[in-house]
């Protein structure tokens, strides 16, 4: 008989306390733990009187309610800070290997969750543990937890049977009291029997797509190591065409190259590559920072990526650092306006993300690299558009010069 085991997420799994007050100290400094007990006090509150609402909105009003209480008065623009920052939160220690556990266990995993689809799709791969089934707020109309979570999940009643032994002893809800059933995030885990299809489960191969991205982004697949299929279908329990399938999509993405013998391989970004990679993008943010300036344009998008860098811990998963520091140049190009610009901009994404990850050894921790993300948006925001332009070829010039200095792959001459 399959055994099922599923978990709340925010609480049990993911660190909430910490995302919240981080979020909320972002736009308050100094008053991130006072918010989030002003958080916790509303939230409840805003979910009686709108089950409806998305998550998303769910964390906005609440913490314009919390702010409100607390005599702060908040940006609407920035209301959006605590969905944006929640892909962000940082899972707990022993998560992962608890999990793990559970998988060599034979049990399979779910998630019960209030959170949106795709936030709990970006959360699902902070995780990094493969997930069977995810139910949310969206696919049942209702917060958990009610009998429709169970009818979702196949089995007619609610999901609260066949935990595992060894997990009952852990905390209901880290840090968040005793749980309530109308309130997001403080259930335990429970178990539900007979999943049934419904539920959508992500594909072997989408799922090994996004192992092997985030092994080589975190530089755990070093530059030059080669991709074995045999080897590779050995490591994930997958068969030899998943593997291929895989691989090839991640050669489209330009994560995975062919080398001289005609075999995959992680790419060797040279010196010269990494010039040309910034020839084309330098041009292109530099033609966004001057459309928003002249134009007086929004920054919200980009305040709201900045978030997301800030509230990563120090020592946080690389791929994650490398993914928020992506987005936050995406979200500038996305302020200029321009669809052209927007289109053309997302094709080096992958190439620049891997050129950050060979960058691992001599880049900043979250904390700086945040500080130097606000500086420059700090400049653009100032009006003066040769200041902020110094600024982004400043920043992008850098970038460079730490690669071809310090970061070149050995064996790769200048």
């Amino acid at each position: 008989m399959t055994k099922w085991a599923t978990f709340d997420c925010f609480g049990t799994l993911v660190d909430w306390r910490h995302g919240i007050a981080t979020g909320a100290d972002l736009l308050f400094p100094g008053r991130g733990a006072e918010l989030l007990a002003g958080y916790n006090r509303h939230e409840a509150q805003v979910q009686r009187e709108f089950p409806a609402m998305r998550y998303r909105q769910v964390l906005a009003e609440t913490l314009r309610r919390a702010t409100s209480e607390a005599g702060l008065t908040m940006i609407e623009d920035d209301a959006s800070v605590l969905a944006t920052g929640m892909p962000y939160w940082p899972v707990f220690g022993d998560t992962r290997a608890a999990l793990a556990g559970l998988r060599a266990a034979g049990w399979r995993l779910a998630l019960l969750t209030n959170c949106d689809r795709d936030i709990i799709a970006e959360t699902r791969r902070r995780i990094d543990v493969p997930i069977d089934a995810v139910v949310t707020a969206e696919d049942v109309g209702s917060y958990k937890l009610v009998p429709r979570h169970g009818a979702r999940a196949g089995t007619g009643h609610s999901p609260r049977v066949d935990q595992p032994a060894r997990r009952h002893r852990r905390p209901v809800d880290r840090g968040r009291g005793p749980a309530r059933s109308h309130r997001p995030g403080r259930h335990g885990r429970g178990g539900a029997r007979g999943m049934s299809s419904t539920l959508r489960t992500i594909s072997a191969r989408d799922a090994l797509v996004a192992e092997v991205r985030q092994r080589i982004l975190s530089g755990e697949l070093r530059p030059g190591e080669p991709l074995v299929e045999a080897a590779l279908a050995s490591t994930f329990g997958v068969a030899r065409p998943t593997v291929r399938s895989a691989l090839q999509v991640l050669v489209g993405r330009h994560l995975v190259e062919q080398s001289d013998r005609r075999s995959l391989r992680v790419p060797v970004l040279t010196e010269a590559d990494v010039r040309d990679l910034f020839l084309v993008r330098t041009p292109l943010e530099l033609a966004a920072v001057r459309i928003i300036v002249h134009n007086g344009l929004s920054l919200a998008g980009a305040r709201a990526r900045l978030a997301e860098l800030a509230a990563l811990s120090e020592g946080a998963n690389w791929a994650d650092l490398v993914q928020a520091h992506t987005a936050f140049h995406v979200a500038l190009i996305d302020a200029a306006g321009s669809p052209r610009l927007s289109r053309i901009y997302p094709a080096l994404q992958e190439e620049m993300q891997l050129c950050l990850a060979q960058l691992r050894p001599h880049y900043p921790e979250p904390g700086a690299l945040a500080a130097e993300h606000r500086d420059l948006l700090g400049a653009i925001a100032s009006g003066d558009a040769d200041r902020a332009c110094d600024e982004m070829r400043e920043h992008l010039e850098r970038a460079v010069r730490n690669f071809t200095t310090d970061a070149r792959p050995s064996g790769q001459s200048a």
